[in-house]
């Protein structure tokens, strides 16, 4: 609604509820009541309106450069600048849903022209973030990501995602792809390496997962003396004597025709306790 209907509106409504006082009587306390009811009227009124009613975009949308840039991209709906200016402006104005919008059509038109950007996805994934849907946004920066690995916005904002989802190793390395792209003295320079350092004091190796995979590839391929004597290893490490007895097993059988490698299992064997 715009600011100049909901005045009248609410002068209307001010006018209405001031009435049954004013027509009892003229008097100088009527007029009071009827002047305090109307401005009460109005004053609830115009906070509910700042509150839900929008009424910068409603103001906004009023201006001419606005209603300029609507009435050339309906006479040329292919302007693929003219959205993007769009959507920049949208931005500016805070109403991140249609800067969204104007930027989902500029790809469009893009991907119509084959002139699809990585800075086209970026921009589009950070009016998304405003509307906090963070799924369409995340896509939109990995579009990004995949056309320019180095695109900044992406690269930005997919660092926070990822720290968000637990994924610190991937967040550190994507910010400091971005690190190394910013000029030495921007101002967000010291921001990413507090975010960096603090991730990577949460980054640690998961011992279980890499002996999984350590003992998933030596059941694919067996033929391999040093993987065994590491897996056995690793299972008295992580204080698991059963696993540590199988592998011990398994890569003897695994490595039967080897002498060497079964003469080094044995010494291994009786280094770490399994056999005397």
């Amino acid at each position: 609604m715009s600011v100049a209907a909901f005045a009248l509106i609410l002068a209307v409504a001010a006018a209405f509820a001031a009435w049954p006082v004013l027509r009892r009587s003229a008097g100088r306390a009527r007029l009071l009541l009827a002047a305090s009811i109307s401005l009460f009227v109005c004053g609830v009124g115009g906070i509910a309106y700042l509150a839900i009613g929008r009424p910068a975009l409603a103001m906004r949308d009023a201006g001419d450069t606005f209603a300029a840039q609507v009435r050339h991209l309906h006479a040329f709906p292919a302007d693929l600048a003219a959205w993007r200016r769009l959507g920049d402006d949208y931005l500016k104005a805070g109403d991140d849903d249609d800067a969204a919008k104007a930027y989902l059509r500029a790809i469009q038109v893009a991907r119509a022209a084959n002139r699809t950007s990585a800075r086209l996805y970026s921009d589009y994934g950070a009016a998304l973030v405003g509307t906090s849907n963070t799924g369409d946004a995340e896509r939109a920066f990995r579009f990004a990501l995949a056309l320019d690995p180095k695109d900044p916005v992406a690269l930005y904002f997919m660092g926070f995602a990822s720290a968000a989802q637990g994924r610190n190793a991937e967040a550190v390395a994507l910010w400091r792809t971005l690190l190394d792209e910013l000029p030495a003295g921007a101002k967000l320079r010291r921001d990413l390496a507090g975010r960096i350092a603090a991730l990577q004091s949460k980054v640690a190796p998961d011992i279980d997962a890499m002996v999984a995979g350590l003992a998933a590839r030596l059941k694919a391929n067996p033929d391999d003396g040093a993987g065994w004597q590491k897996l056995v290893r690793a299972y008295v490490v992580l204080g698991d004597r059963a696993k540590a007895l199988n592998a011990l097993t398994d890569g003897r059988a695994a490595m039967a025709k080897n002498s060497e490698v079964l003469d080094a299992l044995a010494v291994e064997a009786r280094e770490l306790g399994l056999e005397r």
